[in-house]
């Protein structure tokens, strides 16, 4: 396991991002969106950024805190998707939640 960076520790001890956080975890109901995909319902353990965050963009709330572009996995989900088995061109199939919390697919309600 890495060591966070000091950017990494100020920005998730920060407000802004627990708030953003809260915010995804209200939204999925607490559900992790892989595991609901596959018909699995497992708590949330960890909130991910579709866009990497790095030193630069982490400055952009476009981008680190935008609730629409993050998703709250699973460890083992989380965990995959920052290993060579996730194919990021299979992200637009995946589910993701509206601001209702409704789950969806390609801006379908499913």
């Amino acid at each position: 396991m890495h060591k966070p960076a000091a950017w990494q520790r100020r920005f998730y001890k920060s407000k802004a991002w627990q708030d953003c956080r809260a915010l995804v975890w209200e939204r999925q109901h607490g559900l992790c969106a892989d595991c609901m995909e596959r018909g699995e319902f497992t708590p949330i353990d960890e909130v991910h950024h579709l866009v990497e965050l790095t030193e630069f963009n982490v400055c952009d709330p476009k981008v680190s805190l935008d609730p629409a572009r993050c998703v709250g996995l699973c460890r083992n989900c989380h965990n995959r998707r920052h290993e060579k088995g996730y194919k990021k061109q299979d992200a637009p199939t995946r589910v993701w939640f509206d601001e209702q919390g409704r789950p969806m697919r390609k801006g379908v309600e499913l």
